[in-house]
């Protein structure tokens, strides 16, 4: 018999969580109340009640999971966290929500694969922190959450009669010791520049924000930080001949007098922020002398589970301390170029010396008039399209975009291309709608849209077929990424991957003159993370594809002729897609899961899609299949390289798969052989198997 629901206690824990997060200021704070609430809701079987007590929250969880970010927090309580997600991103009443999640899912997956390269010892690539940081601890912290990893940015101008200081966020009032310590801080700035600039105007207006912006910003333990940040400012202000910069992955607490004294923080304190810190691209952490041997301690805690996490405590008694280490700040000489750049910025006579620069430039064609698209440069959620010299010609909003698919800030073809549709010399931008749609004003998520250079529409494309099988009701919703440009005669073809929201995929190709379909459709019970256009060894044009057959749960390979681009692939009865003929297929091979897979309890193994490539000079085709829930290159991830005839050329396993998969075996919970062993790599190319036109067969069948 089944346990009944208790609704008067749902509805008791409802009332308690909405009065917790209306009681803190603090959104991870809030974020751990509803994650906490969220979980006990998810426990129950009936959908309707998940709708009517998640629905009252859903709008506040989304918004405090845009601004989640891992830094300072216990990585298993963000494992938890990422669970979660995955559970509710997949809740069909919140339809409206779901891209969203799983796109902020896409981000926090990636912030927590860099955090555990971090505690391992490695580098973490793209979280760099380049200001004055410092951990703010919050009040009643909880067990996994004492704070964040704030910084803060400091904008000076001139003023007449006074000094006037602005605090962003100012949506509360400003704590006494607050406001106390941004004068001294501030008095103290002004003396350290005195060694650079004799006189310095009598009165500023200073800006300072708090660049996360929490809201509650309590205590004088910020200090040190902001002393070199205003000196730091200062320096850019007044353009001497020395400048400070303050080594990247940095952090400072402590309260700081009019001599440059630092404070003590508290013991209890002091070891919240260690584990803030720790927990974070921090390299460097600075702090008060009379504080190390409990700094020492609280990081000797930590380091018992994650004992290759590289964080140098740094014990000072005053600002000099700081000043004088080239490894916490640098002082360096400004190029004299710079200098006199900035120095006509800040005089009246600028208006003029650009005006005859500029003329220089135009009688000398040095002027840069290239309006050709080459480069699609992405920074601060927006798509910059610029020419060959790196000028912006315009630039469109986007939703955050997944790093795998930005190599160097430059868009990949996975979801972009620049291409000279009309042969006029001057590139097109065709880009994917999914990351555009917030500028477009369009609830349209799917489709494609090309641009001419000068951001006029040319035309756009949306693919609404509705497919069904024995277990689906087909839908019209696709995401769409694309393989490549393939020409034939004329026509210039976009060949293109469309991913249902349920299993199934399309591969077809699009006419880039006019957007409209061009081809025959190739369809795949499962979704295809990629393609490749290649020529085989007859200089027979083919097109290579790697994906998820849902029905045998495990990754599918295969190849086509261009020219037989139609039907679909192999499927088990239940997944077969009604009313399409087989497709014409050229090789379709099955990669199945592996033992460490299953021991995992893994549906299918996948193929990671940014990894699936063609090496020319190797005459190699690859992809990396993921084994694991984990994705990335750290994970556990498998290489195989294919031949161009889909014969397989070699193995390679990565190093956290074999790592992983040995500790198992070692310890009695999977067979062996170990992983990077001969006899390992034949198990895996004895488990492939390979249609021979009416049955999947082995590899020794097959050479029969």
């Amino acid at each position: 018999m089944k346990n009944e629901i208790n609704l008067n206690y749902l509805e008791s824990l409802r009332v308690t969580t909405l009065e917790k997060i209306n009681n803190t200021p603090y959104p991870k704070q809030k974020l751990s109340f509803l994650f906490i609430y969220f979980e006990q809701i998810l426990k129950t079987n009936n959908n309707n009640i998940k709708e009517a007590f998640l629905s009252e929250f859903i709008e506040t969880y989304v918004d405090l999971i845009g601004e989640f970010e891992i830094w300072g927090v216990d990585p298993n309580y963000s494992l938890q966290l990422i669970e979660q997600l995955k559970k509710i991103s997949d809740l069909k009443f919140l339809t409206n929500y779901q891209l969203t999640l799983r796109n902020q899912l896409t981000r926090i997956e990636q912030q927590y694969e860099s955090l555990i390269q971090i505690l391992e010892g490695k580098e973490s690539v793209g979280y760099i922190y380049t200001k004055a940081n410092f951990p703010l601890v919050y009040k009643d912290s909880l067990t996994q959450i004492y704070g964040i990893i704030d910084s803060i940015t400091i904008r000076i101008s001139k003023a007449t009669n006074r000094n006037k200081f602005i605090l962003i966020p100012s949506e509360v009032e400003i704590e006494k010791t607050i406001s106390e310590q941004i004068n001294i801080s501030w008095e103290l700035a002004i003396k350290l520049l005195k060694k650079y600039v004799r006189k310095p105007y009598p009165f500023h207006e200073v800006i300072i924000s708090f660049d996360k912006r929490e809201g509650i910003y309590e205590g004088n333990s910020l200090g040190l930080a902001l002393s070199l940040a205003m000196l730091e400012e200062l320096l850019k202000f007044y353009n001497p001949t020395y400048q400070i910069i303050i080594a990247n992955n940095t952090a400072f607490t402590g309260g700081i007098d009019i001599d440059g004294n630092v404070r003590n923080t508290g013991e209890e304190i002091i070891k919240k922020k260690i584990h803030t810190i720790f927990f974070s691209p921090v390299k460097n952490f600075v702090f008060q002398k009379h504080e190390e041997s409990y700094a020492f301690f609280a990081l000797t805690q930590l380091q018992k589970i994650y004992p290759n996490r590289k964080l140098k405590l740094i014990a000072v008694e005053d600002i000099n301390d700081v000043l004088n280490r080239r490894d916490l700040l640098k002082i360096k000489k400004v190029n004299p170029v710079i200098r006199t750049r900035k120095y006509i910025q800040k005089n009246r006579v600028v208006i003029l010396l650009l005006f005859v620069l500029s003329v220089v430039l135009y009688l000398t064609n040095w002027w840069d008039f290239d309006s050709n698209p080459q480069l699609l440069i992405y920074e601060n959620n927006q798509i910059k399209v610029c020419n060959s010299n790196k000028t912006l010609l315009w630039s469109t909003k986007t939703v955050p975009i997944p790093d795998y698919f930005i190599d160097k800030n430059c868009l990949t073809n996975d979801i972009s291309l620049l291409y000279d549709i009309n042969d006029d010399g001057t590139n097109e931008v065709i880009l994917t709608k999914l990351y555009l749609w917030n500028e477009l004003k369009s609830e349209n998520r799917e489709g494609i849209i090309c641009f001419d250079n000068k951001r006029q529409t040319i035309w756009q494309f949306r693919f609404d077929k509705q497919i069904t099988a024995t277990n689906l009701s087909g839908s019209t919703n696709y995401l769409m990424s694309f393989i490549g440009v393939h020409k034939e005669g004329d026509k210039k073809i976009l060949y293109v991957i469309a991913r249902n929201e349920y299993f199934p995929t399309a591969v077809f190709g699009l006419d880039l003159n006019t957007g409209k379909i061009v081809t025959d459709i190739f369809w795949h019970s499962g979704h295809l993370a990629g393609g490749i256009l290649f020529q085989d060894v007859n200089k027979k044009q083919k097109i290579f594809l790697a994906g998820i057959n849902n029905g045998y749960e495990c990754v599918a390979v295969m190849s086509l002729d261009l020219d037989n681009l139609s039907g679909q692939a192999i499927a088990p009865e239940n997944y077969v897609l009604k009313d399409i003929p087989p497709a014409k297929l050229d090789k379709y091979l099955l990669i199945p899961k592996t033992d460490y897979a299953e021991y995992n309890g893994l549906r299918y193994n996948f193929p990671l899609f940014y990894q699936i490539k063609y090496y020319s000079k190797d005459k190699l085709l690859t992809i990396k299949t993921c084994e694991s829930e984990m994705v990335g290159d750290i994970a556990a991830n498998i290489q195989y390289n294919f031949n161009l005839d889909l014969s397989l050329n070699s193995i390679e396993t990565a190093d956290y798969f074999q790592l992983e998969r040995d500790k198992l075996v070692r310890g009695g919970k999977l067979s062996y052989p170990l992983t990077y062993t001969p006899e390992y790599f034949q198990m895996l190319k004895d488990s492939i198997k390979y249609w021979d036109g009416n049955k999947f067969i082995s590899l020794k069948e097959l050479k029969k």
